[in-house]
């Protein structure tokens, strides 16, 4: 067996105020893929939704090959989406998740997601976001409107895309490489509901040498500050 680089912690909480959680989330450290689904909220089931695309991307294995690897994992996706879709019809009811996948084979890897759960890289102290969140924040900005702005408008956080919210799926992917030391984070909005990036940046830079602690202590200060929504966190670590 070849050695493993990777390692990997996640932790998923239902917060302060929901009664339910709505999050999954899918750690395949054998085979270099890990994933966040963030079941919609405002839409019935999300949380049956977001446990469907778990269960369909947990039928992922690695072809050591992640040109096709990417491609799988897409596929698995739209999967979902067509699973997701046909359970919303049988149910009379919109049902919907979002999907953010990191995945890596060698020194490359890729992000592919559907919806607003962030995908980061923490290299050289420093965190950079990988993913582009879809909803209508985006939308604002391109407009004109500054961030502060565009966060406080009161459709903002409406997602744009995500699995179960059409027929076709949207999919967007980065590819992006990696070094030794590098950490990657998945994670559900419930996460910058509540914390500011700096604040984000802090937390892993102090936390350094333990993606469990990272992990804890992300989730915790989210619990601290009154986790108004469900919170999933996922920390990738490449070892080299």
């Amino acid at each position: 067996m070849r050695k493993l680089l990777w390692k990997s912690y996640g932790m998923t909480e239902t917060g302060v105020v929901r009664t339910r959680n709505e999050d999954n989330l899918l750690l395949l450290d054998h085979e270099g893929m890990w994933l966040v689904a963030d079941g919609a909220g405002g839409h019935a089931n999300g949380h049956i939704a977001s446990q469907i695309g778990v269960d369909v991307l947990a039928h992922y294995k690695t072809s050591k090959r992640l040109g096709t690897d990417s491609k799988q994992a897409c596929d698995l996706l739209r999967q979902a989406n067509d699973h997701i879709v046909r359970n919303s019809r049988a149910n009379n009811q919109t049902s919907g998740s979002t999907a953010s996948i990191f995945l890596t084979e060698g020194k490359s890897a890729v992000c592919i997601w559907s919806g607003d759960s962030p995908i980061y890289r923490f290299r050289d102290n420093r965190l950079v976001q990988l993913s582009q969140d879809h909803n209508r924040v985006e939308e604002f900005i391109e407009q004109g409107f500054s961030i502060e702005e565009s966060e406080h408008m009161p459709i903002a956080q409406y997602l744009t895309q995500a699995l179960g919210a059409a027929e076709e799926l949207c999919l967007q992917t980065r590819w992006v490489d990696i070094k030794a030391n590098d950490y990657f984070i998945i994670a559900s909005d419930g996460l910058t509901k509540e914390l500011l990036f700096s604040e984000i940046e802090n937390i892993i830079r102090d936390n350094q040498g333990s993606e469990k602690r990272i992990t804890q202590n992300l989730i915790l200060e989210t619990l601290n500050r009154g986790a108004r929504d469900n919170v999933t966190v996922i920390v990738v670590f490449y070892s080299a």
